[in-house]
This record gives C-alpha cells, sequence and structure tokens, in this order.
C-alpha cells in the first residue's frame, strides 16, 4: 500500500497543483475559447480530441522516456502537469455540460 502511495502522490499532486492554478487563471474562460477557436473539430468532438491529445503527449514522451535515462518520478510528475492542465479544459470544451463557452 506504501508503495502504492509513493507512486500516485508525484502524479496527482501536481495534477491537482496545475487544475487549481488553470481554475485561476482561466476565470473567464478566455485560454479556453482561444484553444476550442483553434480546434478546427466539430463542437460535439472537442473534449474528446482534447483528451485524446493529452493522451498522445502522454504516450510520446514515455516513449522518449525508454530511450533515454528519465526518472520515474520526473515522468509522473510530468503527466500530472500534463493532465492538470489537459482535464479542466476537456471539461470546458464538453457541449453536454450546461456551462457552454461558444
Amino acid at each position: 500500500m506504501l508503495n502504492f502511495l509513493y507512486r500516485f502522490c508525484p502524479f496527482v499532486i501536481p495534477m491537482v497543483i496545475c487544475m487549481f492554478i488553470y481554475s485561476k487563471i482561466d476565470k473567464n474562460d478566455t485560454l479556453t475559447k482561444k484553444i476550442s477557436s483553434h480546434l478546427k473539430v466539430k463542437e460535439q468532438w472537442k473534449a474528446f480530441c482534447f483528451v485524446c491529445f493529452m493522451f498522445l503527449v502522454i504516450i510520446i514522451s514515455g516513449i522518449i522516456g525508454m530511450f533515454t535515462p528519465i526518472p520515474e518520478y520526473a515522468y509522473s510528475i510530468f503527466c500530472g502537469i500534463i493532465a492538470g492542465f489537459c482535464i479542466p479544459i476537456a471539461l470546458k470544451l464538453d457541449p453536454s455540460k450546461k456551462k457552454s463557452i461558444n
């Protein structure tokens, strides 16, 4: 159990911190609107595409990490930061939510 917490905390703590920072930075959804305007996809698929982009970045960084000596904690922290910024953006881009940005 303790080993799980040692592996889980380097991912979750940066993710929560980045979600908090993003919520403070993007109070009026200006950053999310800019990102939404650059995505040339139907409105209903924008959140899905952004989550796929997040997973693609994490997978590519994992593949790079297999060939370079990146510490496991650094990779977990990087993935937490990416997820911490991408998840709130994807939630705001989701058209099924009542709070729409467009």
